[in-house]
């Protein structure tokens, strides 16, 4: 399927400023491959379900089993196929297990026997899981290849645009209204309750893929360290000259290493993003 920026109902094109009328075919452009993405997950996900023992695997019989997030839809649409990575298997894991679960609630009445058949569960599809490998799908996910690159991050905006500002927006409040630790530096401690008053910040374009990708939970260490720097290096250049120089005389020639590392210990917490 080739991804196609035409009139979807044939009718002559109306006159429109050019900005909108591109606007228009980013996002026809972008639904068209949302739904080859899902589709190819869904046969990713029934080539996983078919390496399973046969117990297990006549589970999913309905079709909820393919009611799977944007996140995972997004991990296993494009999938080049081979072995599956550990994060891979996790997700699907979780996935499948919690499925299994939930059709056969009506009949476990005791918690210890939910986490017995959960542990079981988990082991068993895990292990098939690490043990196998998933053939490449092409040409099912032709439509997935965009050959303008231009178009693509286009599409890539749209799609993650809103929620990794979302979380962006999350992490800038809470680093702005954090109760400061033990470790606290005052100097710092004032430049950062200043990000609440920064308008229009926005993280830079690989950044806030990066972000958006990532599962809610702990900001992983290179993500953090990244966050970090951008965000020091904002806040110095809207220091004052004498503040600077204060900050010079105290740490050198190191000011932006001493303001990334103290940003970093504030986004070390085990729940900065929440936002899905």
């Amino acid at each position: 399927m080739n991804v196609s920026y035409s009139n979807p109902n044939g009718k002559a094109d109306l006159f429109v400023n050019p900005i909108i009328a591109e606007n228009i075919k980013i996002k026809d452009a972008f639904s068209q491959t949302e739904d080859v993405l899902r589709n190819c997950a869904v046969m990713r996900l029934r080539q996983i379900i078919n390496l399973l023992p046969e117990n297990i695997s006549e589970q999913f019989m309905s079709q909820n089993v393919f009611n799977f997030d944007h996140y995972l839809a997004t991990q296993l649409g494009s999938l080049p196929g081979g072995s599956l990575s550990d994060v891979i298997i996790n997700q699907v894991t979780r996935h499948l297990v919690k499925e299994i679960l939930q059709n056969h609630a009506q009949h476990i009445t005791d918690v210890s026997d939910e986490r017995e058949l959960e542990t079981y569960l988990t082991y068993i599809i895990s292990t098939t899981l690490e043990h196998s490998t998933l053939p490449a799908m092409a040409p099912y996910c032709k439509g997935l290849d965009i050959s303008s690159k231009l178009r693509y991050e286009q599409l890539y905006r749209l799609l993650a645009g809103k929620s990794g500002n979302q979380r962006f927006n999350q992490i800038l409040s809470r680093l702005a209204s954090q109760s400061p630790g033990a470790d606290t530096n005052e100097d710092f401690e004032e430049m950062v309750t200043k990000l609440k008053d920064i308008p229009n910040i926005e993280l830079p374009a690989e950044i806030q893929k990066r972000l958006r990708m990532m599962p809610p939970g702990k900001l992983p260490t290179d993500l953090a360290e990244d966050i970090a720097r951008y965000l020091s290096e904002l806040l110095l250049n809207n220091e004052t000259e004498q503040q600077l120089s204060k900050l010079r005389g105290n740490y050198h020639s190191n000011v932006q290493d001493a303001v990334s590392n103290y940003i970093l210990n504030r986004l070390q917490t085990p729940h900065m993003v929440t936002v899905v």
